[in-house]
């Protein structure tokens, strides 16, 4: 029998302490013995270990001797079971190196790396913001130059702006007179300027704790900048941050919600990392999403709405496209005692259980989305609405990778909200240019 590559070995070596604490043992080697990996002396002797930790220790003891193929099974079924943390630690850095280099589409979680293409948007002759170059076939993002796609949780394209450690970045554009303010009752006030506070959190790179070292997500500045770019000009205070850990994560998002919002309408943050169902990744291991909201449900933003932008996966399973043929209360705040969760909006890139795909240079499919509408709509036209025009752009786009299990794949995202009022960011500039403009 053909030994395991030592590579391969290499990883099941470096990983096999969070193998040992987090696998299934027993029931991953009833798996292998079902897929003619194990024999069933070998399946027997891992059941006749005394504790779950003794009988996951003799299944990586075991599983090296088994072949060339063994390596490969055991990702498959921890992917089945749905131990994708684990899954992630074996993933091939080589493959993922030699794709990213080659410019290739992988989902925005850190799952193996595909080539994608998105279909035309039927509202438009020419190819869209976030539509991406047929000849390349790739997928997802504004035309912003040559690169890849991936899982929110992996590649991303370079940026012209450097990573470094948390550092806010603070600017305003100037007020050129133009005020809004429409009835309260049916709107949410906008006539502060700054319009609010927008946090923006962009991990790229990984710790070796967090289990994610491997699979930087290349391209993700380019999210980031344009994120920063509209958010400015939509007249926000703008506090970047690259690269931060999970108590880092945890810390800004209390800051934020413990400042004075009395001279600001609202609060907005994005957060663009890898991501599993109901958590994204700090750059040390993962947070829950809820942990990191839940700051924002105090006195000083009562009655003001908050928005948040999450690119991230939710899951490793590929979405199917189906055919189809498209065929559509108002509540006074005079009485200022609310329900702690209302006023809040979430844009997740992508529903719970699947991937979120993104371009290693152009960028996310859900964030240039967001910002193409963003900027052609913000002026005239409520959050829900632009989020639901970037939601259809998303819709049009389908995974062409050359690999039959996640070839021809959709995305669309989820939009959950809690507002009472229509919520407009009126530019205080008036409308604002096109990105690429």
């Amino acid at each position: 029998m053909v030994g395991m590559d030592d590579k391969h070995r290499s990883l099941l070596r470096a990983s096999r302490m969070d193998l040992v604490r987090d696998m299934d043992g027993e029931r991953i080697a009833s798996y292998l013995y079902s897929y003619e990996i194990f024999s069933e002396e070998d399946r027997e002797l891992v059941n006749a270990e005394s504790t779950p930790q003794r009988k996951n220790e003799k299944l990586l003891d075991i599983l090296p001797k088994r072949g060339a193929n063994a390596f490969k099974v055991f990702c498959d079924i921890l992917k089945e079971l749905k131990m994708f943390h684990l899954e992630i630690l074996l993933r091939n850095e080589d493959k993922s190196s030699e794709l990213v280099s080659k410019g290739v589409d992988v989902e925005d979680r850190g799952f193996p790396d595909q080539k994608s293409e998105t279909v035309q948007n039927s509202n438009s002759g020419k190819t869209s913001a976030t539509e991406s170059d047929e000849k390349e076939s790739e997928a997802d993002g504004r035309p912003m130059g040559e690169g890849s796609d991936q899982r929110d949780g992996r590649f991303f394209g370079k940026s012209d702006k450097k990573d470094t450690a948390p550092q806010p970045i603070q600017r305003l554009p100037s007020l050129k007179g133009i005020e809004y303010q429409p009835d309260s009752d049916s709107f949410y006030s906008m006539d502060k300027y700054p319009r609010g506070l927008f946090l923006l959190l962009n991990n790229k790179e990984f710790l070796p704790a967090s289990g994610m070292e491997s699979y930087p997500r290349n391209g993700t500045n380019v999210d980031a900048d344009a994120l920063e770019s509209l958010f400015t000009e939509l007249g926000f205070i703008v506090h970047r941050y690259n690269n931060i850990s999970c108590y880092e994560m945890r810390k800004l998002c209390k800051q934020a919600s413990l400042m004075d919002y009395s001279n600001l309408n609202c609060f907005s943050c994005a957060i663009l990392s890898h991501g599993q169902e109901g958590v994204v990744y700090g750059t040390d291991g993962v947070v829950d999403i809820r942990e990191l909201t839940g700051y924002f449900r105090g006195q000083n933003l009562i009655g003001k709405p908050k928005m948040f932008l999450f690119q991230a996966c939710q899951g490793s399973d590929y979405m199917e496209g189906l055919d189809a043929t498209d065929g559509p209360a108002n509540d006074r705040t005079n009485d200022i005692s609310l329900p702690v969760e209302s006023d809040f909006v979430y844009a997740y890139s992508t529903v719970p259980g699947y991937y979120s795909w993104r371009n290693s240079q152009r960028g996310s499919w859900f964030i240039q989305a967001i910002v193409e509408v963003f900027r052609a709509n913000a002026h005239k036209m409520d959050v829900l609405r632009m989020l639901t025009r970037a939601n259809a752009i998303v819709a049009t786009k389908k995974s062409a990778t050359g690999q039959r299990m996640s070839n021809n794949k959709r995305q669309i995202a989820s939009i959950v909200t809690q507002l009472r009022k229509e919520f407009f960011m009126f530019p205080p500039q008036g409308p604002l240019k096109s990105y690429s403009s």
